[in-house]
């Protein structure tokens, strides 16, 4: 009998959580319409208690998780694709760029991601906990992930989590269409370990006054210390954001701007100075009038489509790359996309190339060219300090072979650390300990080079005395500084490669008129052209007089010396099409020709046609 209970038990606890996800789905409030929700709200704090403007004190500051999650799963947001890289249960998808920690000081710059991307790092083997990633790069975060999900278990001794508040999704990051949202402001409340007071400020429902980073660390808001409540960050509503009855207004929208997308999304040339956006165009999908999210789409799982090829096999998901879209059978194409007709264009192209290769991103040139993201850079605060040559140094576009066989266009960096070498590969060398073990000897040649900010191009001496400085800290394993795609020891080469990372770009895409091609074979196939002769130019390195550079062929697995023996053959490609049709047209006459004669050749044998006697002469 007892073996029965416990067999039962297991039983009861599944049907009991099935019924409250039952209960919890009926619950969840749906308008059935197509119509957009009216979203006049009360205010909650995290503990769902509401929040009186005019008593903000009464309360914690207005939250995400208690207001948008009353009605929202907020728990199924979280696990989509902006915030659960920290699980490891999540897919990582094809490589996506990386966060870059870059270190003036250390001469530094190493790609990082919490995803099993190969070519990145775990934050941890950099130094970095939860609490010291999100300080660094929380500016450009939404929410969520390691500013939350990892925040419990933090064992970082100087994490304030406590003090600060976890960092929670920020729903209005995306859905706010109220002018008053300034997302540049996100970053310096992170800063001010404002975590969960950031969601006010930026939303301007109100002015947040004060830092956290003032309260002591041991400081408990449930029993705070005598003098130390009146150092807890003051918010101030925008008392004109309220109706009679302390609600709010939201101006939600579903689908997002795509300028909200731009925030952490945008890409600018680092070589030229910046160009009004009137002389530029954009995606020539925003240009037709679609957003982002037609094609990047998502349900309230969040799991954004990124789509590219071989994402899913989900028939959905297939239809929002470029080929379901523009090339799919009549249960793929969405949005009326037209299909292309590719005159001229061996089809051979469509099987070795990306659609991204011809369409996406800037032309190919002679050299790469230096680009600087929202999210390496930190782009969108206004900043007078922010400099062409800033690192992390990122070019593009490299055309690489991608996993599946296809051509299609990269961004790429060059990681610089200094690391211990094993027989199990490369691990870096946090920059704090760098600079506490050989601060003084990177401080010299900073100020020999007149301070240049370079995250890379040492001299051979200097490296030698860090690489000996940290001679201690490498253990059984020998200390080692990676740069410019090299890899060095004390004393000169260590031997081996180290690969750049490279992640692949979809946007801007191009029209038709603008592709690669749309100007004849040449576009690509005459001698020395960018597409495949191109230069990619790494970092300087130590032991290099001038960086090393590839040709563009080298990332695709072509021979370029033959591209250029093909390619003035290709110039006379109208000649040989025009000499075969000629010798097709030649062909097809002899046949007919000889066909003529053969028929008639068998009509002779006939005194009088079979078909042509009367019925007189046929009896």
């Amino acid at each position: 009998m007892r073996n029965k209970r416990l067999f039962l038990l297991p039983c009861l606890i599944s049907a009991a959580a099935g019924l409250a996800a039952g209960l919890r789905a009926a619950e969840t409030p749906r308008t059935g319409s197509r119509a957009r929700f009216t979203h006049r709200v009360s205010l909650y704090d995290e503990s769902r208690e509401t929040i009186d403007p005019k008593e903000p004190s009464e309360t914690g500051p207005y939250s995400p998780v208690g207001t948008c999650g009353k009605c929202h799963d907020y728990d199924a947001v979280g696990n989509g694709r902006h915030y659960n890289a920290v699980d490891p249960e999540a897919p990582p998808g094809r490589p996506g760029e990386p966060w870059i920690l870059t270190d003036k000081a250390a001469r530094t710059q190493i790609p990082l991601s919490y995803r099993k991307w190969e070519g990145t790092f775990r934050p941890g083997d950099a130094g970095l906990s939860p609490w010291e990633f999100v300080q660094k790069f929380g500016h450009h975060m939404p929410g969520g992930g390691p500013g939350e999900k990892l925040a419990d278990g933090d064992k970082d001794p100087n994490a304030r989590w406590g003090v600060s508040g976890k960092l929670t999704i920020d729903c209005l990051t995306c859905h706010n269409a109220t002018p008053e949202h300034d997302q540049t402001q996100w970053g310096s409340l992170i800063k001010q370990q404002n975590y969960k007071w950031a969601h006010v400020a930026v939303s301007g429902l109100g002015v947040v006054r004060g830092s956290a980073m003032r309260l002591p660390d041991d400081f408990d808001p449930e029993m705070p210390e005598p003098g130390s409540e009146d150092l807890v960050p003051e918010i101030v509503y925008d008392q004109s954001r309220f109706d009679s009855d302390g609600r709010v207004l939201f101006n939600v929208q579903k689908k997002p701007d795509p300028r909200r997308c731009y925030f952490c999304h945008t890409v600018r040339r680092a070589d030229v100075e910046p160009v009004d956006d009137w002389k530029t165009d954009g995606d020539v999908h925003l240009a037709s009038g679609m957003g982002c999210s037609d094609c990047h789409a998502n349900g309230i799982s969040h799991n954004i489509v990124r789509g590219y090829e071989g994402e899913s096999a989900d028939l959905e998901r297939a239809s929002l790359t470029c080929r379901g879209c523009h090339l799919g059978d009549a249960n793929q194409g969405r949005f009326g996309a037209p299909r292309p007709r590719h005159a001229g264009l061996p089809g051979l192209h469509l099987d070795k190339l990306s659609c991204t290769a011809c369409h996406s991103g800037p032309k190919p040139e002679a050299q790469t060219i230096p680009v600087q993201t929202a999210m390496a850079h930190n782009l969108g605060p206004s900043s007078l300090h922010r400099g062409n040559d800033d690192p992390p140094r990122i070019v593009q576009p490299v055309f690489i072979r991608n996993a599946d066989g296809k051509i299609a266009p990269h961004r790429m960096m060059w990681p610089a650390f200094w690391g211990v070498m094993t027989g199990s590969g490369i691990q870096p060398i946090p920059p704090a300990k760098v600079a506490k073990a050989a601060g003084s000897i990177l401080k010299v040649a900073a100020s020999e080079e007149g301070g240049e900010k370079k995250a890379a191009g040492l001299a051979k001496e200097t490296v030698d005395k860090v690489l000996e400085a940290l001679a201690e800290t490498a253990g059984e394993g020998t200390a080692v500084y990676v740069s410019g795609g090299c890899v060095y020891s004390a004393g000169g080469k260590a031997g081996g490669e180290a690969k750049p990372y490279a992640w692949a770009m979809a946007h801007d895409v191009r029209p038709a008129q603008q592709s690669l091609g749309a100007g004849g074979c040449a576009d690509c196939h005459e001698k020395n052209s960018a597409f495949f002769h191109g230069t990619v130019t790494a970092d300087a390195s130590p032991a290099a007089d001038k960086p090393a550079s590839t040709a563009m062929s080298a990332f695709q697995g072509v021979d370029g010396e033959l591209m250029n023996c093909w390619a003035p053959a290709l110039k006379l490609r109208p000649v040989f099409t025009a000499v075969m049709l000629g010798s097709l047209a030649v062909m097809g006459i002899t046949v007919l020709h000889n066909l003529c004669l053969a028929i008639a050749g068998a009509l002779k044998g006939f005194e009088t046609c079979p078909f042509c006697a009367d019925e007189s002469e046929k009896e």
